[in-house]
């Protein structure tokens, strides 16, 4: 009987979980080759989901503001456990790139594995997850 109530609360637990997830901040900034345009984007992303990053003055979506552009550096960040970012089309869900990020407060410039020249209906999204899950 008790291992029955055991499965039962355990089970609860993850579906609370599934249904009401964990968050934390992460951002990334794009950087151009000649560093003439630099832009951050800012969310509060799910954990464990992919969650857009929309851009910090005005929370556009990537195309929208960075369209035409070449990207090949960034700096990106989250704040516990571990994450990655990515560049994804949303016509043709052709991934572009995908990236890792750094710890808050360990920020650094990273090269682009290729360089990404940004096309309408390209979304910036990130993925995290909490530390010990």
């Amino acid at each position: 009987m008790i291992e029955i109530i055991l499965v039962g609360i355990v089970l609860a637990m993850i579906i609370a979980l599934i249904l009401f997830g964990t968050t934390q901040a992460a951002m990334a900034t794009m950087i151009t080759p000649a560093g003439d345009l630099a832009l951050d984007f800012l969310v509060t992303a799910t954990d464990d989901a992919w969650t857009e990053l929309v851009d910090r003055v005005n929370s556009l979506s990537l195309y929208k503001v960075m369209q035409g552009a070449v990207i090949d550096r960034y700096i990106g960040s989250y704040a516990l456990g571990c994450g990655c970012i990515r560049i994804i089309n949303l016509s043709t869900n052709k991934v572009k790139m995908i990236e890792l990020l750094d710890k808050a407060g360990s920020e650094q410039i990273h090269p682009l594995t290729f360089p990404v020249k940004v096309e309408y209906n390209d979304v910036l999204q990130v993925r995290v997850t909490a530390e010990n899950s």
